[in-house]
């Protein structure tokens, strides 16, 4: 498992690398002169709108960001959120990389209430003082490759999971993908889930997951209920994090379940 983790970050990052030799990347930075549109090229400095075609950054620095709803379908090669929010009501993000919170310390929120990320990696907490939060109450994060929380153990990430379906590859909290880190402070990095949201993990890691879980990292409800962990049930071939029905947690004896209410 080791040995195909390291495989694939090497392949990420020569991909990158790559990328960056073949062209210089350009920087497409969010204005928001023309409402919440991200297909609107006044809404952007550079006054056209960025693709997923190798070098186009879409950045984020202050709130007021876009609504993507259900007509949208919106692309960047990677979609980086120093600061602001962005919120999905519907619609399709794809592109290379989506990043919430990178280096400035100013929290940045991503909202899905539906609609889908496609992406290589997603990371939440990226960069030296990252911070982000990503809440998601319905639709789909597929990560092909990382699904990560505070990527490099100095940023804060908090990925909310209310509802939907979130599947990755690989998955990482504090660790950037080549180290097990089972001691990073929970008050700085934590998954939550809740209801009938799934986390699905390509393999068998019911062993780190454990120990996220031990260490306070990854909780259910607020850390009100046990969290419920599988390999090869929920999903063939994949590691599922869930919550409990709610009859199990009542025979239990911790009391009946309380589903946070969806909002916008």
């Amino acid at each position: 498992m080791m040995k195909r983790k390291l495989l694939i970050l090497v392949v990420c990052v020569l991909t990158l690398g790559l990328s960056g030799i073949a062209s210089a990347v350009t920087d497409y930075t969010w204005i928001g002169l023309d409402g919440g549109d991200w297909n609107t090229g006044a809404n952007w400095d550079l006054g056209s709108v960025p693709q997923d075609n190798g070098d186009d950054r879409a950045i984020f620095s202050a709130a007021g960001g876009p609504l993507i709803d259900s007509t949208d379908v919106v692309t960047s090669w990677i979609t980086e959120m120093l600061a602001g929010d962005i919120v999905f009501d519907g619609g399709t993000w794809t592109g290379t990389q989506f990043e919430v919170g990178v280096a400035t310390g100013t929290p940045a929120t991503a909202v899905m209430n539906d609609g889908a990320i496609n992406a290589g990696n997603v990371f939440v907490g990226l960069a030296g003082a990252g911070h982000g939060t990503m809440d998601v109450y319905d639709g789909q994060i597929n990560a092909a490759a990382w699904l990560g929380v505070a990527w490099t153990g100095t940023e804060s990430g908090y990925l909310n999971l209310y509802g939907g379906t979130t599947t990755a590859t690989l998955f990482d909290i504090a660790g950037a993908g080549a180290t097990n880190n089972f001691t990073y402070d929970p008050a700085k990095a934590k998954v939550d889930i809740y209801g009938s949201a799934l986390l699905h993990i390509s393999g068998d890691v019911t062993g780190n997951i454990n120990q996220w879980v031990a260490n306070g990292n990854i909780v259910a409800i607020g850390g009100t209920v046990p969290v419920l962990v599988d390999f090869d049930q929920t999903l063939a071939g994949y590691t599922t994090v869930q919550v409990p029905e709610p009859m199990s947690i009542v025979l239990l004896g911790l009391g009946s379940l309380f589903l946070r209410r969806r909002f916008k």
